[in-house]
């Protein structure tokens, strides 16, 4: 059995500590003889990158765990530093309160 819930702000503009990201859950399924069961489930963090582009505020969702050690994808340090901030909150938070569940990387 798998339970997701209140998994963040996929796309907003919510830029406050701990609200400007968010989680994707991935399930993986098996068939056994007529029967599906879950084989393994996952999350990737998420981060939602807000920058003005062209005049026009252009939101990027970042996988994390892809994005965590590349500062100079930021044109600003500060954006990385708040999306590290975000990853270490949540990293806290589902070391303390997820059961079997691993993000993956």
């Amino acid at each position: 059995q798998m339970i997701a819930y209140s998994l963040g702000n996929y796309v907003s503009n919510q830029r406050a500590r701990r609200k400007d990201g968010g989680v994707m859950v991935e399930l993986k399924f098996v068939r056994e003889n007529r029967e599906v069961k879950l084989a393994k489930a996952g999350y990737i963090l998420t981060w939602v990158h807000k920058q003005t582009i062209n005049g026009k505020d252009d939101f990027t969702i970042l996988p994390c765990s892809r994005f965590e050690n590349r500062p100079d994808y930021f044109s600003k340090a500060a954006d990385f530093s708040k999306m590290k901030l975000f990853i270490n909150d949540s990293r806290t938070l589902f070391r303390e309160n997820n059961l079997n569940v691993e993000e993956i990387r």
